[in-house]
């Protein structure tokens, strides 16, 4: 639970967290997941008129300058608030419960972020024409994007089964499985560490997994390195035995000029 709370309370990464209680990262991302939903609270709409509440707050890092206003410990961040009687079960005050999904920026180098496990390969060779969106060369995975050099935004959502795709907003999908050796298949960049790690998406442990990554906005800013975040992904994942790479759709321009090449 102590690891749990840390996470909530101080939004420090997986691979800072993880050596503080000395486990990995995925072990640490496993314990979260697992953990999180059975100490988190159900949201309340009203309080008892002599009720006594706590009131405790944090500060989440965000790109998202609409919404977000710069902080001293991040460059934009958004302040969650969370409002807790005092007459709940001590078990239960842990009530920051986790977000259903976990957006970081991603560094896009030279038109692709990846996904891979650093011990063995995640799947066989997919060439990029397939499908202009995935790719898999060498055992890695690469989600190719419209930018050439810049920031992206990525959610990432973990499920226990597959889940309903994202709505009519996203202009491709598309479906691949991968295998993990290690239980520490990840988000990563091509020459550059995250700022931020993103959950493990073999939350589960070593495995075969299911991943069905959507995006949009590749039209937007094309071969540009603009300072806004003008794409966006979602990547929902869940165990599941392999099975063929599947498009559920595809809209965008420029995933047709990669199909093409």
């Amino acid at each position: 639970m102590l690891l749990v709370a840390a996470y909530w309370r101080t939004n420090l990464t997986l691979r800072q967290l993880a050596p503080l209680f000395g486990v990995s990262k995925s072990a640490a991302s496993r314990v979260i997941e697992h953990l999180g939903p059975r100490l988190a609270l159900k949201p309340r709409k009203q309080f008892a008129k002599d009720a006594v509440l706590i009131v405790d707050g944090t500060l989440v890092p965000t790109r998202d300058r609409s919404i977000a206003e710069q902080s001293k410990n991040y460059r934009y961040a958004t302040a969650h608030q969370v409002v807790i009687d005092a007459d709940t079960p001590a078990w239960s005050w842990w009530s920051a419960g986790p977000y259903p999904a976990t957006v970081m920026t991603s560094v896009v180098q030279y038109h692709q972020f990846q996904i891979s496990d650093e011990d063995g390969p995640a799947g066989p060779d997919l060439p990029r024409e397939h499908n202009g969106l995935v790719e898999v060369q060498d055992g890695i995975a690469t989600v190719h994007t419209g930018i050439h050099t810049g920031d992206v935004d990525v959610t990432v959502t973990c499920h226990t089964q597959a889940p309903q795709p994202g709505g009519e907003v996203w202009e491709e999908i598309v479906e691949v499985s991968l295998h993990s050796v290690s239980g520490e298949l990840m988000v990563r960049g091509l020459m550059d560490d995250l700022d931020e790690e993103l959950p493990v998406l073999s939350f589960a442990g070593p495995g075969d997994y299911r991943l069905r990554v959507h995006a949009r906005g590749r039209d937007t800013a094309i071969d540009l390195a603009p300072e806004e975040v003008t794409e966006w992904y979602l990547i929902q994942v869940w165990p599941a035995p392999a099975q063929d790479v599947a498009v559920l759709r595809q809209t965008a321009t420029y995933g047709a000029s990669v199909r093409a090449r």
